[in-house]
């Protein structure tokens, strides 16, 4: 049984992987539809919007990155 969930380990995140960057595109993309309609914002604000944002997506991604190996090295210890 753990054999088989450690083969599903890579499927799975991938999965999730892939719904978390379409989260964050969408999420990232009404905002700029947003500061595009307030007309006033200056592009380098938008910039800075875009850096801060990527920031915070590969912070999560290490994150989710650290959470998904101590899981396989615990699950691998059960085998």
């Amino acid at each position: 049984m753990a054999s088989l969930f450690l083969q599903l380990i890579p499927w799975i995140f991938d999965n999730f992987l892939m719904k978390l960057l379409k989260i964050f595109n969408l999420n990232i993309k009404c905002k700029i539809n947003r500061l595009k309609q307030m007309k006033t914002v200056p592009w380098s604000d938008v910039a800075k919007f875009l850096r801060l944002e990527m920031k915070y997506l590969r912070q999560a991604l290490q994150r989710l990155i650290e959470t998904a190996e101590k899981a396989k090295m615990e699950l691998s210890s059960l085998t």
